[in-house]
């Protein structure tokens, strides 16, 4: 089963690449990963079995690395943090 791509992702990909920019001209390394993971609750009993789709599941995040050693990274949910990006 092939899963759609995350309209998230697609959302934000502007602003990742406008922070790349930006964080390039002062960093030799920038590596800006993103993930957009929706989960399943899988619940089983003796009296009963489920699998529901739940937002608490879901795993949105964004972690700037600013060296290949990860010992500078900054995590975060949310771009809209970084108002920058946005103007």
């Amino acid at each position: 089963m092939k899963a759609p791509f995350s309209a998230y992702l697609s959302a934000i990909k502007p602003a990742l690449k406008r922070l790349v920019e930006l964080l390039g001209r002062d960093y030799d390394y920038v590596s800006v990963p993103a993930t957009d993971s929706k989960g399943l609750a899988v619940r089983i009993s003796q009296r009963a079995r489920s699998v529901t789709s739940e937002t608490m599941t879901t795993v949105r995040s964004v972690v700037v690395r600013l060296d290949k050693l990860a010992s500078r990274f900054l995590s975060f949910a949310h771009l809209a943090c970084i108002p920058i990006l946005f103007a």
